[in-house]
């Protein structure tokens, strides 16, 4: 039995999976098992995977059922004693899988690890060094967009981990539950982290686990939407749908559903502003 099952969910990804694929090989820390959970992916995602790395355990969904959906479905499919998840779009510096296994090997409170992930393009920007709980209700990725200077390099307690490229302690998706499926993506992972802080579970952020992510790959494959206005309209209608939601995520997501929408609003103004054109909404 591996004591790490590394789940990925896929969606037409081809052109990131081998690069993903390939870090995890070439990982010092040798346990664990690979389980690609595929979106009902039109490109060659399954014949490079076939071809090329035959020791991965792959499912097919024969549609896109969303990001939430493909992990639980890997998570349950998986043997490992921890779970580590990864978006198909990371590549993991080769001691990724050590540092976050030694660190959940040695606090039994710990429900998850967080790592430093670093732009892909541009390695010496932040994307994520570990998610935290805002004063406005927000989560986000502490960091984003900063240079890494060494600001963010202490061992400490944040308030969860980007599930893009974190590592799991199994009890916590028996005792809190899998991930929302009715966020389909986005958001999945701060309802989770909630619900695991309610629950008592700590999340550690390991400066040391490096991986580095191309952000948003597979989502523009999805969708035109300019970012902000789709951010606020996932919220809203994660808003209406939502079915016995915790508090806590029900506050984020309605600051952040104005958040969204409020920034995107102001860009297009600027935007059109500078441009000299009319600053009415198209």
């Amino acid at each position: 039995m591996p004591l790490i099952s590394i789940i990925i969910p896929n969606y037409n990804g081809a052109e990131h999976l081998e690069t993903s694929l390939r870090s995890i090989n070439q990982q010092t820390f040798s346990d664990y098992e690979i389980i690609v959970v595929d979106n009902g992916s039109s490109d060659n995602s399954l014949s490079l995977i076939n071809t090329q790395h035959q020791g991965v355990i792959v499912y097919r969904f024969n549609e896109n059922r969303g990001f939430a959906a493909a992990v639980n479905h890997g998570i349950k499919n998986s043997k490992g004693r921890y779970i580590a998840l990864l978006n198909n779009d990371i590549e993991l510096d080769s001691q990724w899988l050590a540092k976050l296994a030694e660190a959940i090997e040695c606090d039994n409170e710990l429900g998850s690890v967080a790592c430093k992930m670093l732009n892909y393009y541009e390695r010496t920007i932040i994307d994520a060094a570990g998610d935290v709980l805002t004063k406005a209700g927000n989560t986000i990725g502490r960091g984003s967009g900063e240079k890494d200077t060494g600001q963010y390099d202490v061992t400490e307690y944040v308030f969860g981990a980007c599930a893009g490229a974190g590592l799991y302690r199994r009890e916590v998706f028996e005792k809190v539950g899998l991930y929302d499926e009715d966020y389909f993506a986005w958001f999945e992972d701060a309802d989770h982290s909630f619900r695991s802080q309610m629950t008592g579970y700590k999340c550690l952020y390991v400066p040391s686990a490096l991986c580095y992510h191309k952000r948003g790959a597979t989502a523009k494959k999805c969708l035109n939407y300019p970012s902000g206005y789709m951010h606020g309209i996932i919220c809203i209608i994660l808003l209406l749908t939502s079915r016995q939601k915790c508090f806590g995520t029900i506050v984020s997501l309605s600051l952040q559903a104005a958040y969204g929408i409020g920034l995107q609003l102001s860009f297009r103004v600027t935007e059109k502003h500078y441009s000299g054109h009319s600053t009415e909404y198209s």
